[in-house]
């Protein structure tokens, strides 16, 4: 039996300047005949975050700028997500700010305000953080969605990775306090 195919099995066909939409910045990705090449840094890990829960930390520093995930996401419709709303799930997902005609028409969305994406990596344990030190942006490649999560500035080992959820986020969920 053959064993599975890895990112150094490919040869890359080119390299993908990436926006950065909070600091202008663009950064790289690898795109080979199979898709985009995923990855985590290593040493990430899930921790104890206090009141949070569960949070991401890393085990070595960090610099501003690297990428610390690229992972594929779960797009769903409008009539997904209104199902994920009534459960837990929709503490996991992301509401979609633009997305491309031909992924919009493959996965039935009329209104992107109504489009949803889970997070397939360690970003769904991602918390908030208003001085948030970590972003995610989007990416398409051959009808498949990805996120690249990107250190905004230096984190320093064992400081927990964040995120900003939006100024909505807590206001748009009776269940959960934001502390």
């Amino acid at each position: 039996m053959e064993s599975p195919a890895t990112a150094d099995d490919f040869t890359p066909l080119s390299m993908h300047k990436l926006f950065r939409p909070s600091s202008g910045e663009q950064q790289t990705i690898r795109v080979t005949m199979s898709g985009i090449i995923l990855n985590r840094k290593a040493n990430l890990y899930l921790g104890d975050a206090g009141h949070k829960g569960r949070g991401v930390f890393c085990k070595t520093n960090i610099k501003k700028g690297e990428v610390l995930e690229t992972a594929p996401a779960l797009l769903l419709n409008e009539r997904d997500t209104q199902h994920t709303d009534k459960t837990m799930l929709m503490n996991y997902v992301f509401v979609m700010g633009d997305l491309s005609k031909k992924m919009r028409q493959s996965a039935g969305i009329k209104k992107l305000d109504h489009a949803s994406a889970v997070i397939m990596g360690l970003m769904a344990f991602c918390n908030h953080d208003e001085k948030n030190n970590a972003e995610i942006h989007w990416e398409e490649h051959e009808g498949t969605l990805y996120y690249v999560l990107t250190a905004l500035k230096d984190i320093p080992k064992g400081k927990e990775i964040c995120t900003s959820y939006g100024p909505t986020w807590f206001a748009d969920r009776t269940d959960i306090k934001k502390k």
